[in-house]
């Protein structure tokens, strides 16, 4: 009897210690209930322990603590020896000379309303582009009235030739492979182009990506060849990558002939003449023309790339889109095979937004708000923004309530998803933000539900300033509307009827009208650092009925089992939308996995859907584990 006790006990102890080793640390605890004065007290507590070492989280968090509870002594002392740790972390920074970090405290403290003295943005930014200076990093210097090496400025196809020197083979050398029993030379071909005199230079990432990825297990070596001598190798080396905009910084020690001013593809317009330089094939500095034939594709989960017709191939990767005054526009990254004309580039602005963490070395990390949603068009009434959709839970925009609409980020008008994305990835993560918008009213408890964050009353969790000019409470009616269910499926109860009065009955609106108060509101939200693959995260750290939102565009309601919804609205421009699933469809689900070789979340359902005259079927759904739409 005592063995198989001392058994069971071992077992318990291994599946503890597995489950507290595979726990991912949230960044906000669940939400709070700042009228429970037991729940306040532990705040209080946790508040303290982090001023230290999280400065910038507790300084959040005890603004939660002044907003939603009573000020008293002891929240507004706690408040303000939190605010003044960051301040003398700021001011230390400053005597380091560590302006990337001094500038994400600077605006964390303005946008809680507490800009440092005799400082401004504009002050750090000057100092910051003085150390580049001195680290002769000359593409980091927003200098664009000359061209490099004295090149002049006026158009002039003999300026293009000589820029043209200014380009590399990129060889990434990946030892031997076996195919049949026969082996053979496994090798990556790409193009580069000299940014600075010190040797360093721009290509796409997936041509280096054996270098730095630690998923890739071969030999692999990268070299560049210069057109002049194209029998030597050149050893290069990684400095930094982004996985995201499919770039990469290598360095080499040579000492350019001629090197690339960075342009600003803000003076394209579709039909602007442009030429790439490349090695397809491996064939040096072969020149070709072409013009702008579309704007503002989204092909990256961010940003928006230029389409093109100038003609690339296999080996035209990284090589530089340049204007006929020799100034990098874009950069190459992609065509379309059998498809001719069709081929894409990285809009030079991009490049400029991660050039300094890029040169401090490493992957590049973006800031995200840990969400998901849409754009929404202005009607009469009410500006345009972005809708939040989902909010991860246990994240720091998990408190703004589902279905929010978003317009304003640090004080800057952001009409749609893109330009919040746009000034979001001017930030760096750890970043606290003010945003702006208006609170949702009218929407079912099913739709609070599914996407708002995780705890009770994210209402109250929000760091939310919701009084009007005149000073009156102006919170309307969004209290307790985006109850949580945490990490179980959806809660059952009168949630599924007044779901189906929202959206009708099967066959009925597949979008139900939104409507927002009038009453402009502010959140505050520390920024995150953005995982490569959102989708995976969010599998990870909630619900299969939530998880259908965000990845497939799909709003649930309890159907009477744990595995049966139905679904009450569906995202426009979604997986759901585009493959034909409507409001009123039922579904189960049975089966959900990420599958990491093919970067994206499959789900096996049992369905009935009304555009399929709802005949019962078994299906595998998929979506990309990252998508435009999480900001």
């Amino acid at each position: 009897m005592k063995r198989p006790l001392f058994l069971l006990s071992v077992l318990l102890i291994a599946l503890l210690c597995f489950y507290s080793c595979a726990t991912v640390t949230p960044s906000f605890p669940p939400s709070i209930d700042y009228t429970d004065s037991r729940s306040v007290t532990r705040e209080l507590e946790a508040v303290r322990s982090l001023i230290e070492e999280k400065p910038l989280n507790a300084l959040l968090r005890a603004k939660r603590l002044i907003l939603y509870t009573e000020n008293t002594d002891e929240t507004n002392t706690l408040y303000q020896e939190a605010k003044s740790n960051v301040e003398k972390l700021f001011l230390q920074t400053v005597e380091d000379g560590k302006w990337e970090e001094a500038l994400k405290i600077f605006r964390s403290l303005t946008a809680l309303g507490h800009p440092p003295a005799q400082w401004s943005e504009k002050k750090l930014m000057s100092a910051q582009q003085n150390k580049w200076k001195e680290k002769k990093f000359d593409a980091l210097i927003q200098d664009t009235a000359r061209l490099s090496n004295g090149v002049n400025d006026a158009p002039s196809l003999e300026t293009v030739r000589k820029m043209m020197k200014g380009t590399v083979t990129v060889w990434v050398d990946r030892g031997m492979t076996i195919e049949k029993g026969l082996g053979r030379a496994d090798r990556m071909i790409g193009s580069g182009f000299f940014i600075d005199a010190n040797g360093y230079l721009i290509t796409n990432y997936h041509v280096i990506q054996s270098e730095v990825d630690p998923e890739y297990e071969g030999f692999s070596r990268v070299y560049i060849k210069r057109a002049e001598n194209p029998t030597v190798r050149i050893p290069a080396k990684v400095v930094g990558w982004d996985t995201i905009f499919d770039l990469a910084l290598l360095k080499t020690e040579i000492d350019p002939e001629v090197y690339f001013q960075l342009g600003s593809s803000e003076d394209l317009n579709i039909g602007s003449r442009i030429y790439a330089i490349g090695s397809p094939a491996g064939l040096e500095q072969t020149l070709t023309s072409g013009i702008v034939s579309a704007q503002n594709r989204r092909l990256l989960s961010l940003g928006s790339v230029l389409q093109i017709d100038a003609p690339v191939n296999h080996g035209s990767s990284g090589g530089p889109i340049i204007d006929e005054a020799g100034r990098v526009q874009a950069i190459v990254f992609a065509g379309l095979e059998r498809n001719e004309g069709l081929n894409f580039a990285i809009p030079v602005e991009l490049l400029r937004l991660i050039l300094p963490q890029l040169y401090v070395g490493g992957e590049t990390v973006h800031a995200w708000m840990s969400s998901y949603g849409i754009s929404v068009k202005p009607a009469p009434q009410q500006e345009a923004g972005t809708e939040l959709v989902y909010a991860l839970p246990d994240s720091s925009a998990s408190a703004i309530p589902a279905g929010a609409l978003i317009t304003h980020l640090n004080g800057r008008a952001v009409p749609s998803l893109e330009s919040l994305q746009a000034e979001l990835m001017r930030l760096s993560a750890g970043t606290i933000v003010k945003l702006s918008g208006y609170a949702p009213l009218h929407t079912s408890a099913v739709k609070g539900v599914l996407s708002s964050g995780s705890g009770t009353d994210a209402n109250l969790s929000a760091v939310t300033d919701t009084t009007d000019s005149s000073g009156t409470d102006a919170t309307g009616g969004t209290g307790n509307r985006a109850n949580s269910t945490g990490n179980t499926d959806i809660s059952t109860g009168n949630t599924a009827d007044n779901a189906r009065d929202s959206v009708g009955t099967m066959g009925g609106v597949e979008r139900i009208e939104h409507s927002w108060e009038k009453t402009r509101q502010d959140w505050y939200v520390q920024l995150e650092a953005r995982p490569k693959q959102p989708a995976e995260l969010v599998y990870r750290k909630d619900s299969r009925a939530r998880v259908m939102l965000p990845a497939y565009g799909i709003y649930l309601e309890n159907a009477g089992g744990k595995k049966s919804f139905r679904i009450t609205e569906v995202v426009p421009g979604s997986y759901a939308d585009e493959t034909g699933f409507s409001a009123g469809d039922y579904l189960e689900i049975h089966d959900m996995e990420v599958q990491k070789a093919e970067e994206a979340l499959f789900t096996r359902i049992y369905t009935k859907r009304r555009k399929s005259a709802y005949l019962d079927t078994f299906i595998d759904i998929w979506a990309y584990l990252d998508n435009p739409s999480y900001f």
